[in-house]
């Protein structure tokens, strides 16, 4: 009887993880190549010049989310010299509760995706899910990189709902930085 209660938990255990799926989606592979090129100011990723002005310039990223509508990697020109950031839009549409749906889909991918980095031990991604509002333009869903490591810990990562011109967007952001400076470099530029 024992045998049989040891197969039924290890059956159970094994199932719930291959339908949670977190360590072998799309998501988590191209997230993963991103925060590890992170030390290197994503230079590995960082494609042909898209654009560029006196505040930023936008290059195109050679990592993409499956599915994602546009990806890029910006540099902000600071006072302090540069921050940079790559950021996937992945997902946009007029409809509050389509976008909801995706949001609460798309965090789950997220959550908990392991990263290995190296030279240094894995570290995984941490988040709570907040439930967007419709009469909220704006919510922000921050990762905890944990535990956090020389190479991870001036990494910010977030995934956001925001309501634009009449249409929601979720975009996967990964940057430097503190996050109130990145927050608003960030929000001001997809104004």
């Amino acid at each position: 009887m024992k045998n049989i209660y040891t197969l039924l938990v290890l059956t159970l255990f094994s199932t719930g993880l291959t339908a949670q799926g977190v360590f072998t989606n799309q998501t988590n592979g191209a997230l993963e190549k991103v925060i590890q090129d992170y030390p290197n100011k994503f230079r590995n990723i960082k494609g042909n010049l898209l654009s560029s002005n006196q505040q930023e310039e936008e290059y195109r990223s050679s990592i993409n989310i499956p599915g994602a509508l546009a990806t890029s990697v910006i540099q902000f020109n600071v006072p302090e010299g540069h921050a940079l950031c790559w950021q996937s839009t992945l997902y946009a549409t007029h409809t509050f509760d389509d976008a909801t749906i995706k949001f609460r889909e798309l965090f789950g991918q997220i959550k908990n995706t392991i990263i290995k980095m190296e030279g240094e031990r894995p570290v995984i991604l941490n988040g709570k899910f907040e439930a967007p509002l419709e009469n909220k333009k704006l919510t922000t869903i921050y990762f905890d990189i944990l535990p956090a490591t020389s190479a991870t810990q001036k990494i910010k990562v977030d995934l956001t709902l925001q309501k634009e011109s009449g249409s929601w967007k979720i975009v996967l952001s990964v940057y430097d930085k503190s996050r109130k400076e990145n927050e608003s470099i960030v929000s001001t530029r997809e104004k």
